[in-house]
């Protein structure tokens, strides 16, 4: 779940990264909300807590589906910083989805 946080925190700094080159319009300001939370999930996973790995899954999810959101319409960061962000977001899904099935996995092998 370590690898999952390292792709968490450089979400955390692109998404800091796009307020800083906008130059902190209020517009901008909303990407402080996400790197904060994924600086606060990047410190579960860093302790391997499971719970926060689903947590931090879903948040993968919906944080790729901003992204995308963000790039069909008119963005708040620089194109290529949401790119950037989604494809952390994506990357940082999919290592969850398997640390999540091999610690199910687990726990079923040895109930």
């Amino acid at each position: 779940m370590r690898t999952a946080g390292a792709f968490l925190l450089l979400s955390a700094a692109l998404h800091l990264v796009g307020v800083a080159l906008e130059g902190f319009r209020p517009e901008s300001l909303f990407l402080l909300g996400p790197a904060v939370l994924y600086v606060a999930l990047f410190a579960g996973l860093a302790r391997n807590m499971i719970w926060v790995g689903w947590i931090a899954f879903i948040c993968m999810l919906g944080g790729a589906a901003g992204a995308v959101a963000e790039l069909a319409n008119a963005p708040i960061a620089p194109r290529w910083v949401l790119w950037g962000i989604l494809g952390a977001d994506l990357v940082a899904a999919v290592v969850l989805f398997a640390a999540i099935w091999n610690w199910r996995k687990h726990e079923r092998t040895t109930l």
